[in-house]
């Protein structure tokens, strides 16, 4: 919790927020044949997006979000952003990239 954070999305580009959450829930609702389904996530980020903007938009779902350090770079990899809320409140949420990895087997060299 207050972690400078950044990204690099498809439709904002590049956006810098703060961590105010590490254990948030979030409900997305999503369409599939026609329906629209609901799914319930839980122990995710939640990040607010600095300057009166959105940390992330429609678009940028799997940006690689990662600790913004002093000088405005990229100083380790987080997250994985996959969703925003109500526009008006400039939340976005994005899963721990530890527990992605592990879900996928995958190891993270940097």
């Amino acid at each position: 919790v207050g972690m400078s954070v950044g990204k690099a999305g498809r439709t904002t580009g590049l956006r810098r927020g703060e961590v105010f959450d590490i254990a948030a829930s979030v409900r997305v609702e999503y369409e599939q044949g026609g329906r629209t389904l609901l799914a319930m996530f839980r122990n995710q980020m939640a990040i607010r997006g600095a300057g009166g903007r959105s940390f992330i938009e429609g678009g940028d779902s799997g940006a690689l979000v990662w600790l913004w350090d002093q000088s405005g770079m990229a100083a380790a990899p987080v997250g994985l952003g996959f969703a925003s809320g109500d526009p008006s409140s400039r939340v976005a949420y994005a899963n721990h990239l530890s527990l992605v990895l592990a879900a996928l087997d995958v190891k993270l060299f940097v």
